[in-house]
């Protein structure tokens, strides 16, 4: 059979060389990552800054945490792993480029990620896979002994047609943390978010971390207070978009939390509420967040301020050993 004129020869597996991430492959390894992003226009804000950013995450170490498929001098693919050691589990991503796939290259990478599971004695491995790749990703993970363990939706509102939010009262403000104080904004996200599933304690590394790569500052986090102290606080991320793209300049909210003691008081609406109508003033047109699907009472705020489902996400777990730390009650 005479093979296509335009097309690709197929890569054999033992063609293959899967090592660990040195530093000289960081610009194959940059296009590969825009790549499996698949950045948008609207997303052109995930620039190399970004990029280089989340390579030096606190607890994550690329010479270790990161394995490239080698193909003719090309990466072809790549695992990255995040271990969260005090709830137990290991996060991962696979990414191969669509010319290299069906050659194995996937369960390899699953192989490498299963041995530091166990190496590391941790409870289970996890996988977040887009409404857009679940197909194809479902049927690889099932078949490796992958369950579905839990859904997210993201949620998206048009601020242009917000007519009026609360208005910020005296219990409502910003400019309450100060540099110096990731310690309290740790300690106050980590009494919030303590039986959430999937959420790991924060040091104050972390939120340094998390404050760089949403471009927040301590003193933009809107904090509720009440007569016992800080009830919760909204942390937006703000997105950097090209001038030419002004008009669909857009937010994310990146944790928004109340205290266990003061839910289903209003306190959360009224929070939120004012951080609409706050982040509406400083010219931002879209705000967009995830929540859990089991979190029917968070969703229900949501709609209600004018949220629409824009996407799901599907976590899957492969765990053989019991429950990971953060589901035990």
């Amino acid at each position: 059979m005479k093979r296509k004129k335009n097309s690709l020869p197929e890569p054999r597996k033992d063609r293959f060389q899967i090592r660990a991430y040195k530093e000289k492959d960081w610009i194959g390894l940059k296009d590969l990552l825009r790549e499996y992003l698949r950045l948008s226009p609207e997303d052109e804000a995930r620039d190399d800054r970004e990029l280089a950013l989340q390579m030096k995450r606190p607890g994550f170490y690329p010479r270790e945490d990161i394995f490239v498929a080698i193909s003719q001098g090309k990466i072809a693919g790549f695992l990255q792993m995040i271990r969260e050691v005090s709830i137990g589990r290991l996060i991962f991503d696979i990414f191969v480029s669509p010319p290299f796939r069906c050659n194995g290259l996937g369960t390899e990478f699953l192989k490498t990620a299963l041995k530091r599971k166990n190496v590391e004695d941790l409870s289970c491995l996890h996988h977040c896979v887009s409404q857009e790749n679940r197909a194809g990703a479902e049927s690889f993970l099932l078949k490796r002994g992958f369950r579905l363990a839990r859904s997210f939706q993201i949620m998206e509102t048009d601020l242009s047609l917000l007519w009026r939010g609360e208005k910020p009262s005296d219990s409502i403000r910003d400019g309450c943390f100060q540099p110096g104080d990731e310690g309290k904004l740790a300690s106050l996200q980590n009494r919030i978010f303590i039986n959430s599933w999937g959420f790991c304690p924060n040091t104050p590394q972390e939120i340094s971390y998390y404050l760089a790569l949403t471009r927040c500052s301590l003193d933009e986090i809107m904090v509720l207070h009440g007569k016992k102290g800080v009830e919760g606080y909204v942390w937006p991320h703000f997105i950097d978009l090209p001038e030419s793209r002004s008009h669909i300049k857009k937010c994310r909210i990146h944790m928004f939390g109340v205290l266990l003691d003061f839910r289903r008081k209003g306190r959360g609406r009224m929070l939120l509420s004012s951080a609409l109508s706050w982040i509406k003033e400083r010219g931002y047109r879209f705000l967009e967040l995830t929540v859990d699907d089991q979190n029917k009472a968070a969703i229900c705020l949501y709609r209600s301020l004018g949220f629409k489902n824009k996407e799901r996400l599907y976590w899957y777990e492969n765990n053989h050993i019991g429950v990971c730390k953060f589901e035990r009650k």
